[in-house]
């Protein structure tokens, strides 16, 4: 009895990635290969336009307004040529295989064909030549020259140089002693995989040793921009003048201005690189992997392929990770230091701030004594024309008084005086709450 049902596919609703995380371990599937291949395969970048152009050829029947239509590899056989078209994030591999004593000469026409008025720029360049002897393995590359190899996983022999050949395509040998076409299949696409991620993870190595040069300089201005900082601290530890503390505010403001450019420099120098750098340790991992799925077993008459990969590789993922790390620590060091020249320009500012105030309340004060004055002054003024004005009064009721007319007046100065200085205390005052 069958208990297997086939589910409605309309009973639920599906995550749009679905499809995408399922078809993934089927993205780049193997190709079979026999002990007598001849192998090329290629890594190249190219503009979208020319990949469509390139895809066409291999695939008439992709639609690129379907959604989900462009996948991630073609194949397509032509002749006795089988190609393979594989698109990674940002190159794209072509992988010729043909098994014929012409192979060679086929393989390269069909690429001409394929690649004909496409802008690419190569990156990967690679030939396996598989062999069917031991002997006619050691005939094309003695162990006497200068050679890398080893036993891989399914008693694979493989020997390479790692220099490039004429067709500037690094050589590997491989005589499969062991194993199906599928199992040889898979075996020659690691070692593939390996030498592709490899080569890419190498790119950073170029772009950072461009960077040291470029690093070097920021580093440099940073540094002498700290060493004024510091011997301006120095200088300065109990300066207190006002006009010096000026002169300070604007020689830090000049300093934060060199700042402000090295930190542009360093950020551009950031953009630039960091797509490269992240890719580079991808590639590491993905190179890692691969030598690790190999399981090479060492030939004591030959260094191993993955242990010279290794031995290069690895210092050059070094000096890239260094270069990194040191534009990080630019980074932070610029951050710092114009933190640090901030609060130096605050306090000097609130300096300056300070020193105005103390002028004003200086100034404050003397027209405070001013006022007191002028009020004084104001009072003795005004008392002085209201006795007059008095005296003139009085001269007119002198006959009618009991007391003569200077002792009147002289009785009246100080009450007017004090009458008029209470007066205007009160008035200057009541302004001086109003105002404030």
């Amino acid at each position: 009895m069958n208990n297997t049902s086939t589910p409605d596919k309309h009973l639920w609703d599906y995550h749009p990635d679905r499809r995408a995380v399922i078809n993934e371990p089927h993205a780049r599937p193997p190709q079979p290969v026999s002990p007598t291949d001849f192998i090329v395969h290629l890594g190249f970048t190219c503009i979208e336009s020319d990949l469509i152009r390139l895809i066409e050829k291999l695939d008439h029947t992709v639609n690129y307004t379907a959604p989900n239509s462009f996948r991630r590899h073609y194949t397509r056989t032509f002749e006795k040529v089988r190609v393979k078209l594989e698109r990674h994030t940002e190159f794209v591999t072509l992988t010729c295989r043909a098994n014929d004593s012409n192979a060679h000469e086929n393989i390269y026409t069909e690429l001409k064909s394929l690649l004909r008025d496409l802008q690419v720029e190569m990156i990967v360049m690679t030939q396996i030549i598989m062999l069917d002897s031991d002997q006619h393995l050691q005939a094309l590359m003695p162990i006497n020259d200068i050679v890398y190899g080893g036993i891989m996983r399914g008693n694979m022999d493989v020997r390479s140089s790692l220099v490039p050949n004429d067709d500037g395509c690094l050589v590997y040998l491989v005589h499969s002693k062991t194993g199906t076409e599928e199992e040889i299949g898979r075996r020659i696409q690691r070692l593939l995989e390996m030498e592709t991620y490899r080569t890419m993870c190498l790119l950073g190595l170029p772009a950072a040793r461009r960077c040291d040069v470029e690093l070097l300089d920021l580093e440099t201005g940073v540094n002498q921009v700290i060493a004024r900082m510091n011997a301006d601290n120095t200088d300065n530890t109990d300066n207190t003048d006002n006009t010096d503390n000026t002169d300070n505010t604007e020689r830090y403001q000049k300093l934060f201005n060199t700042l402000m450019q090295l930190s542009q420099r360093n950020n551009t120098l950031l953009a630039d690189t960091r797509f490269r750098f992240s890719a580079s340790r991808a590639y590491f991992a993905l190179t890692q992997q691969r030598l690790d799925s190999l399981e090479e077993q060492k030939d004591n008459r030959l260094q191993t392929i993955s242990g010279f990969v290794r031995s290069r590789l690895e210092p050059g993922m070094a000096t890239i990770d260094s270069v990194a790390k040191r534009q990080a620590t630019l980074a932070e060091d610029l951050s710092n230091a114009l933190g640090l020249l901030r609060t130096r320009i605050d306090l000097g500012l609130n300096q300056d701030n300070q020193a105005l105030l103390k002028s004003m309340n200086a100034r404050h004060r003397q027209q405070v004594v001013i006022a007191q004055a002028v009020e004084g002054l104001s009072a003795v003024a005004i008392t002085y024309y209201t006795i007059g004005l008095l005296s003139y009064a009085v001269k007119g009721v002198k006959s009618s008084l009991l007391v003569s007319q200077n002792i009147i007046i002289a009785i009246s100065v100080p009450i007017v005086l004090a009458g008029v200085w209470s007066f205007l205390h009160y008035k200057r005052t009541k302004w001086e709450k109003e105002f404030h």
